[in-house]
């Protein structure tokens, strides 16, 4: 009998432990996802561009930063109310996740930000991610529509250094400058220097 109860109470243990271990993973999902649009959330997406850096340098590749930001979307939440405006939030995040590859992430960065980041050597890489976010947007429907983006790119080169901190904060120069220069564009922070990518 001891050893009919000792497996039972083995098994038990290993039923709630499995259940445990479930809820686990279920909670970190929950912790790294945008509840809205269903990407990473900022934490996430951080975490993965800093391990896509630290893949990228072992493999001697540059990063590619774009930060973007639906144009006008206070008029969307204005003239059609927030339930439209989150529709449009929902609706641009299923196309960015859409639209980005193996090498690439894509996150919520907060409001009616994104971000994404590519690992390339190659500037054609980047300045394809770069068209398909501009299509992702436009093929968002709905009140409001059609919706544009204004995106901020930063190269990280392989033999730079900066944390990616600093390489947000560029591509976050240059997305100012792209919203003051006309919204519906990309600029790129190189070097300190903010020239039209697109």
């Amino acid at each position: 009998m001891r050893a009919e109860k000792r497996e039972k109470l083995q098994g038990e243990v290993l039923r709630a432990r499995n259940a445990l271990q479930g809820q686990t993973r279920a909670l970190e999902l929950l912790a790294s996802r945008d509840e809205l649009t269903g990407l990473l959330n900022r934490r996430a997406a951080t975490h993965s561009i800093q391990t896509l850096i630290a893949a990228a340098d072992e493999a001697e590749t540059d990063v590619t930063v774009l930060l973007l930001d639906i144009d006008r979307f206070k008029a969307i939440n204005d003239n059609y109310g927030h339930d439209a405006g989150d529709n449009v939030l929902r609706q641009l995040g299923a196309a960015l996740q859409s639209t980005v590859r193996l090498h690439e992430v894509v996150g919520r960065y907060g409001g009616e930000e994104f971000i994404l980041a590519i690992a390339a050597n190659d500037e054609l890489a980047a300045r394809s991610l770069n068209q398909r976010v501009h299509a992702a947007a436009a093929s968002v429907s709905g009140p409001g529509a059609p919706v544009t983006v204004s995106i901020g790119l930063c190269r990280r080169f392989r033999s730079d250094a900066p944390v990616l901190q600093e390489v947000v904060k560029a591509a976050d120069r240059a997305l100012y400058k792209a919203k003051a220069s006309g919204r519906n564009c990309s600029i790129i922070e190189q070097n300190g220097i903010l020239t039209s990518f697109g």
